[in-house]
């Protein structure tokens, strides 16, 4: 399961690696995903329009659940793990990967954006990896970039459980 698909562009990838895919996403158009998913042969897939702090899902469906980039997004992060630990599995994986506080990351986002990350992001990316640590148990943890990515995050990744 991807929460957060957004464009669909990392869906050909997670479908190596399961028999069936899900993703959901707080938007409803999903004509491109369903485009990548025929280029990329991808038949057993199914897309839905839900927010991750409130699903349709049954308890503990999913085997793994995958978010990347998109936990910083959500109004209630913590409603939003409380979600995703009721929906995964217990023996299941949580993979996800989030934006840091970082002079660096500031510095392009907001050359990109437009807008100051503050704006963007509230004090989101303070909280999320706080919230990750204290409702899961962290099988991996690791920085972007690895070397410096310690003392000057800009991105950090999980594995977690339950």
């Amino acid at each position: 399961m991807e929460v957060g698909t957004g464009s669909g562009i990392f869906l050909p990838e997670l479908s190596k690696h399961c028999e069936h895919l899900y993703a959901c996403d707080i938007h409803h158009e999903f004509d491109n995903i369903a485009l990548i998913c025929e280029t990329y042969g991808i038949k057993d897939y199914k897309l839905s329009t839900q927010s991750i702090d409130h699903t349709t899902f049954l308890s503990e469906s999913f085997e793994a659940i995958v978010a990347v980039s998109m936990l910083e997004f959500v109004p209630d992060i913590q409603k939003a793990l409380t979600e995703i630990k009721r929906i995964l599995k217990e023996d299941g994986v949580f993979i996800t990967i989030s934006p840091m506080e970082s002079i660096i990351l500031d510095f392009f986002l907001s050359f990109y954006t437009r807008k100051p990350p503050k704006v963007e992001f509230r004090d989101a990316r303070q909280k999320v990896s706080g919230l990750l640590e204290q409702n899961f148990t962290i099988i991996k943890k690791g920085y972007m970039v690895p070397l410096i990515g310690k003392f000057f995050p800009v991105y950090t990744h999980y594995k977690l459980k339950k």
